[in-house]
């Protein structure tokens, strides 16, 4: 790992939806210096961040796709991720924001996606204590990821 390395939270101060935040950031803290680590609140943001980066991991939070807290893990390219369901409204679906990046030829050789499973996305519920709980295993399941890469 080195500071070449990005990792980009995607989500809102919205339910369940903060967990791509809340994952950045804590691995930000125990990774430290080693990447360097941006929140966004659509895939589009991170065109913005990827100049000099060869190493670039997003965490967004995934609807309905299995138990709450779980963690799914995809390298790009992944045309599967086009039916993921990852839970904002975004403008530009992830997968649509990768491609363009890799059209414009900005995209790091190497991109790794992490859909943690959610619940709520409401603007007015707090996090749910399924994903509150999880937070930990999840940012640990990451870094170990990290660190082997």
């Amino acid at each position: 790992m080195n500071p070449r390395s990005l990792l980009v939270g995607i989500g809102s101060a919205h339910g369940d939806d903060r967990a791509g935040w809340l994952i950045a950031r804590r691995i930000g803290e125990v990774m430290g210096e080693r990447l360097s680590v941006k929140c966004a609140r659509a895939p589009a943001d991170l065109l913005d961040w990827l100049e000099g980066i060869d190493t670039l991991d997003i965490c967004d939070a995934l609807l309905g796709e299995a138990t709450v807290g779980a963690v799914r893990r995809w390298d790009w390219p992944a045309h599967e991720i086009e039916r993921a369901r990852f839970s904002g409204s975004h403008d530009l679906s992830l997968a649509s924001a990768l491609a363009l990046a890799e059209q414009l030829g900005r995209l790091p050789p190497k991109v790794r996606i992490w859909g943690v499973a959610v619940g709520k996305t409401r603007a007015l519920d707090s996090m749910s204590a399924a994903v509150t709980a999880a937070l930990p295993t999840i940012v640990n399941q990451i870094c170990g990821a990290l660190g082997d890469a």
